[in-house]
Formats: structure tokens, C-alpha cells, sequence
């Protein structure tokens, strides 16, 4: 069972949020959202920053906006996390720097999400 946090509770968070749910494979440990307004789905443990995660993670789900995905990013690696981040997946050159620099470091994965990624006409 893998395990999966979520970093971001927006649209597109939470859409990543029900596909985790409905793979009996993964495991949601919650989602990371400092926003308590966003804090709006049944049954989801919420942490206010990735600093407060307690339990378990295999990988995040980085879902928040692009300007924070690089810091996101080098925390989740940190922690040993492996990851997928939304795109664009940072806002300036340096910071792709900073992250891959972060990433090998770790030894943690990195991948790209792109909604066409594995859409049928794409495959």
C-alpha cells in the first residue's frame, strides 16, 4: 500500500485526492493546507504546513500554486519523499536548479503532472 499526502486542497488537489481514494493500492495519510476555509472534505486529515506531518508518507501530490512548488518541492525531498508536481513545475530557472539539486540529493523521484500525460489520444 502506498501511502500519498496531497499538498494543496484546490481543484486540482482534490481531484488527485479522489483518484487516490478510489485506487485500493494508495492510501490518502491527508492533504497539506494551510487554507482552514479549504478544509472541506469528510474523513481527510489536515495538516497546516509539511511540518506538522506526522505519519507515514510514501509521496506527495504537489497541487499548490507555482510560485510555492519549488520550496514544496525541496521540502517534500527533505523529508524523502518521492513526488509529482503539477505544472508548470516552477516559475524560474533557479529554482529548477535548487529542486533538482534537492531531488538527487534525496535520491527521491520527481515526475511532472500534466493532465494529458496518459490520455488515450496522447498514448
Amino acid at each position: 500500500m502506498t501511502s500519498l499526502i496531497v499538498m494543496g486542497a484546490g481543484l486540482i488537489g482534490a481531484r488527485h485526492v479522489t483518484a487516490i481514494r478510489s485506487n485500493d493500492k494508495c492510501r490518502l495519510a491527508g492533504i497539506i493546507e494551510p487554507n482552514a476555509d479549504l478544509h472541506s472534505m469528510e474523513g481527510v486529515t489536515y495538516f497546516a504546513d509539511i511540518d506538522k506531518v506526522d505519519c507515514a508518507v510514501d509521496g506527495v501530490i504537489i497541487a499548490t500554486p507555482t510560485g510555492l512548488h519549488a520550496e514544496h518541492g525541496i521540502a517534500a525531498a527533505a523529508r524523502g519523499w518521492h513526488m509529482l508536481i503539477e505544472k508548470p513545475v516552477v516559475a524560474r530557472p533557479d529554482e529548477a536548479a535548487a529542486l533538482i539539486d534537492a531531488v538527487q540529493r534525496a535520491g527521491v523521484n520527481c515526475l511532472a503532472g500534466h493532465h494529458r500525460r496518459y490520455h488515450p489520444s496522447v498514448r
